[in-house]
């Protein structure tokens, strides 16, 4: 039996650009309704359900599903590319692990808890005001060198958006937060200035995962990765769970 699916990059990128822009715009327009217009009916629900830098809603469940079905399209490239025995299969499925921890630490932000054990041991202020960037920093230094080869490994096409989507990804996830961190200490989180600053550290997280996903649903379409055979990976199943 083989699962065939379809890995249409265009129609995937078109949802994904448009869910990104309307809630970076939801976020905007709900800080701004915060900050600059009288109190209304519903405002505050609408802020906490839209506001890109709060947990628990629809910004934190896209970005987790996102994370999520990256690893999924992770998982699958790395099964087809262990049964097809070429180099590299275990680093995809690697990567597919690493972003579903990812997803999953999305959804419960579990790297916010090292924000006040790092200040209160290092005396952490400034860029590092939000101290989780110190050793998430240091585990993207050590990825970026675990994973060179395979990087240059892939087609040029595919390389050169897996490094946008790096960057991009990188940019809004440690450099926005770090330059957050820094005007949180001297003017506070309480402000529109800083609503602006967290949409677009948010907005290039997100950015940077559709234009991920687009490299990766490219590199499907390249090595026609569309069908999954289902007894080969329930056969290997079996196998593997007798040792």
């Amino acid at each position: 039996m083989k699962l065939s699916f379809i890995t249409s990059n265009r129609k995937v990128n078109k949802i994904l650009i448009n869910l990104v822009v309307f809630l970076s715009l939801m976020s905007i327009i709900g800080s701004f309704t915060l900050y600059f217009l009288p109190d209304f009916p519903l405002r505050d629900p609408f802020i906490n359900e839209f506001n890109l830098d709060k947990e628990n809603n629809f910004p934190t469940l896209y970005s987790s599903l996102a994370l999520l079905f990256s690893s999924i399209l992770l998982a699958i490239i790395g099964y087809d590319r262990q049964i097809k025995i070429t180099r590299y299969a275990r680093k995809w499925q690697a990567l597919s692990w690493i972003f579903l921890l990812l997803s999953l630490d999305e959804i419960t932000s579990l790297h916010e808890n090292l924000i006040e054990p790092m200040r209160r041991n290092f005396n952490l202020s400034g860029f590092l005001h939000f101290g989780w960037v110190l050793p998430i920093g240091t585990l993207v230094i050590i990825f970026v060198i675990s994973f060179m080869k395979f990087l240059f490994h892939l087609p040029l096409k595919i390389r050169i958006l897996f490094i946008i989507a790096g960057i991009v990804f990188i940019s809004g996830a440690l450099v926005l937060e770090m330059i957050g961190g820094k005007y949180v200490d001297l003017y506070g989180e309480d402000n529109f200035t800083y609503s602006v600053i967290t949409t677009i550290e948010e907005g290039l997280e997100m950015a940077g995962i559709v234009i991920f996903i687009n490299a990766l649903l490219k590199y499907m379409n390249l090595h026609s990765i569309t069908k999954i055979d289902m007894e080969f990976f329930l056969e290997q199943s079996k196998t593997e769970s007798k040792f």
